[in-house]
């Protein structure tokens, strides 16, 4: 069935999103694909890793930011944590998938 994503932003957050197989798939049928490339860590009881980015990304592009924008201010909003995380240093491997 033909489906098109024009226009919207798929925020990939499983492990191994770079490149896999869906991102392809989603970038296929026109969205904005965000996804990395390690295991994209996150945890149980509280919002870390992949899951915080994600959150941060949201915030902003609801905030009217293009998803570049949003990505780079989602990136700083978590890069004090990476300094003592690996959660977050992983999720700042995180960047739009291009063709």
């Amino acid at each position: 069935r033909d489906c098109s994503l024009a226009g919207r932003v798929a925020f990939v957050a499983n492990c191994f999103g770079g490149g896999s197989e869906m991102s392809v798939a989603l970038r296929d049928v026109g969205a904005t694909v965000v996804a990395g490339p390690g295991k994209n860590y996150t945890a149980r009881k509280w919002v870390r890793g992949a899951d915080r980015l994600g959150m941060h990304f949201i915030k902003a592009i609801q905030a009217g930011q293009s998803p570049a924008q949003a990505l780079n201010k989602a990136k700083r909003n978590i890069r004090w944590l990476a300094w003592f995380s690996p959660l977050e240093r992983d999720a700042l491997d995180f960047s739009i998938q291009e063709a």
